[in-house]
């Protein structure tokens, strides 16, 4: 029997598929709602072979064709800034949109320079900005200014985005290449830091509507 839906979760660096973290917890919770002959849910590390994932997620939906696979994504810190990104653009190589991505505190990931995950967003923004505005002769090197980004693949249709911003690491800013995709802002949680943001409720409550919305 094909798989119609699939329910991936993606853990962050240093995290334990297996362990008793926010992020299992939550796998769990979403095993009981929606697994089922027809929807699987499955696990994964930050750095797994997303190629294999993908492949494996086409070949156990054959032979539904690619509007009636539903894909939902979830993913913690660098299961998103490298993970889920990885995934969607190998599912988009199969022809397959993905019909929710949340993120939870999704942290850049660069594989050269990956302390770049320690940058602090809003204050490089703010850095940016005012050498445009006071050093204006700066300007052809504000390019060392860069704000740090997730650059959303244009197979994604809905992005659920979840963030904190009392500890570093802390969530990038999202940024989506297809117009019509559609990006929810959940706000900041001020009352968690990256290492507990996962453990959210509020978090907890955004993934488990996103996988049963349409």
């Amino acid at each position: 029997m094909p798989i119609a839906q699939h329910i991936i979760v993606i853990n962050g660096f240093q995290q334990d598929r297996y362990g008793d973290t926010g992020l299992g917890r939550l796998a769990t919770r979403l095993h009981e709602l929606y697994a089922s002959p027809i929807q699987a849910v499955s696990v994964h590390a930050w750095n797994d072979d997303f190629k294999g994932v993908a492949s494996r997620i086409w070949h156990a939906s054959r032979p539904l064709s690619w509007e009636e696979i539903d894909i939902r994504i979830i993913a913690f810190s660098w299961g998103m800034g490298h993970g889920a990104l990885s995934l969607c653009r190998e599912l988009a190589q199969h022809g397959l949109d993905v019909n929710a991505l949340v993120s939870c505190d999704g942290v850049y990931h660069h594989q050269r320079y990956p302390w770049l995950a320690m940058v602090n967003p809003s204050r490089v923004a703010r850095w940016r900005a005012g050498v445009e505005l006071y050093l204006p002769w700066c300007a052809p090197l504000r390019w060392l200014l860069n704000v740090p980004t997730l650059r959303i693949p244009a197979n994604v249709l809905k992005v659920h985005v979840c963030r904190q911003r009392l500890s570093r690491p802390m969530g990038a800013e999202i940024v989506t290449q297809n117009p019509v995709t559609k990006v929810y802002d959940h706000g900041f949680d001020d009352t968690r830091n990256h290492f507990e943001i996962d453990n959210s409720p509020e978090f907890h409550a955004i993934a488990i509507r996103a996988c049963g919305e349409k």
